[in-house]
């Protein structure tokens, strides 16, 4: 038998498909690294509202007058947008006040942290 040498439309239909396999596998991790880049920008986005409510909320906190202000305010917070906020209030009692920890955290859409605050202020006088 004898063999005929490939023409060239078949050499260039080869070049074509590898070419064509190429550029689909470079689009492909270029597609990947969009995608990684879209979720790190979200991420810092959420990270950065959560951050702004968060210190807004521990600087109010901070400003209370009284604990039971403190207490009322703690127990009205509600959850953001795109985050859930918990908040937990810790009091001590020491012999001239009260010294209290606020720790704020924010949990992404997820399940991970996105970040935590803790705010402590001493309310002189008895206990209240």
């Amino acid at each position: 038998m004898k063999r005929r040498p490939l023409s060239k439309s078949h050499a260039f239909l080869i070049e074509l498909t590898i070419v064509l396999l190429f550029f689909s596998l470079c689009a492909a991790i270029a597609l990947g690294l969009f995608v990684n880049a879209h979720n790190a920008d979200e991420r810092a986005r959420l990270t950065t509202v959560a951050l702004m409510d968060l210190q807004s909320i521990a600087e109010t906190a901070k400003a209370a007058e009284d604990l039971p202000a403190v207490r009322s305010y703690v127990a009205s917070l509600r959850d953001g947008d795109d985050y859930a906020l918990s908040a937990d209030l810790k009091e001590e009692a020491r012999p001239a006040g009260t010294m209290t920890i606020l720790t704020l955290s924010a949990v992404g859409p997820d399940g991970d942290g996105l970040l935590e605050i803790k705010v402590q202020k001493y309310f002189a006088g008895g206990r209240q």
